[in-house]
C-alpha cells in the first residue's frame, strides 16, 4: 500500500472536513444514525443517500464503516486524530464473529462515536453491534437495510466471500423489530429512504433524485442477472 505523505494526509482530511457541516443544522442536535445490514445489501448506497438527505456528518471513514479495519488502512489520516490504537483493537477478529473478546473491542470503538449529528454504518460485526445497541438503546437511531436474501446470497457468492446462510438469517431476525429500509423499493423510489428517516426519527430532509440514467442502467442489469 502506498503511504501518503504527512501533507497529503492533512490535505485529504481538510477536503473531507469541508463536507462535515450539516445541510440541516437542526439534525445536528438529533441522535446519530446507525445503518446496519448485510454485505452486498445496498448499505453503502443507503448510507450515501441518507447522508445527503439529512446532512448528518460523515463518521470519519469512507462509506461510514467505522468498524471495518480495511477502510482504516485506506484512510489512515482520519485515525491520526482519534486514538487509533484503541479503535483498531478489533482488527485481530474475523468479520462477522460474535465473541466476547471482540465485543469489548467493538464497544470501546462505538463508545467514541458522537451520539448526535453523525451517520455511520456497519456490515462487519452486526451481531456485536446489536448487542451494543441493546445495552445502549438510547444512544443512536438504528435502521436496518432489508434486501432480498436471494440477491444478497448471490452477490456474496460472486465476491467469493464466506458468510454462512444461518448467520445471515440470524442477523435478519435480531434486527426484525427495528425500523427498516426496503432496498428493493429504494432502487425504484427515491423518496423511500428519506421518507423512512423523517417518519421514524424526525430528521429534516432534503430530497434529491439519485435514480439517474446511469443508476437505472446499472439497476436493470443487476436485476436481470438475478432473474436468470
Amino acid at each position: 500500500m502506498k503511504i501518503p505523505t504527512k501533507s497529503s494526509h492533512f490535505l485529504r482530511l481538510k477536503q473531507n472536513m469541508a463536507h462535515l457541516i450539516p445541510l440541516n443544522r437542526s439534525n445536528a442536535q438529533l441522535k446519530s444514525l446507525l445503518i446496519v445490514g448485510l454485505p452486498r445489501g445496498f448499505t453503502s448506497q443507503s448510507y450515501r443517500i441518507a447522508r445527503k438527505a439529512t446532512g448528518l456528518k460523515q463518521a470519519f471513514m469512507s462509506a461510514g464503516e467505522i468498524l471495518n479495519y480495511q477502510r482504516h488502512e485506506e484512510y489512515p489520516a482520519y485515525w491520526m486524530l482519534r486514538e487509533p490504537a484503541a479503535m483498531l483493537s478489533f482488527k485481530k477478529f474475523a468479520f462477522w464473529c460474535a465473541s466476547d473478546q471482540a465485543y469489548e473491542a467493538i464497544r470501546a470503538s462505538l463508545d467514541q462515536i458522537p451520539s448526535r449529528g453523525f451517520v455511520f454504518k456497519d456490515v462487519c460485526f452486526p451481531q456485536l453491534v446489536h448487542r451494543y445497541i441493546s445495552q445502549n438503546p438510547d444512544r443512536f437511531n438504528v435502521v436496518f437495510i432489508r434486501r432480498d436474501p436471494r440477491k444478497v446470497a448471490v452477490s456474496i457468492k460472486t465476491k467469493g466471500w464466506k458468510y454462512p446462510a444461518e448467520t445471515q438469517e440470524l442477523i435478519r431476525e435480531i434486527y426484525s423489530n427495528y425500523p427498516f429500509i426496503d432496498a428493493d423499493k429504494a432502487i425504484f423510489d427515491h423518496h423511500h429512504i428519506p421518507d423512512i428517516l423523517h417518519r421514524e426519527f424526525g430528521y429534516r430532509i432534503r430530497y434529491s433524485n439519485y435514480i439517474s440514467p446511469h443508476f437505472k442502467r446499472t439497476r436493470d442489469l443487476i436485476e436481470q442477472k438475478y432473474e436468470k
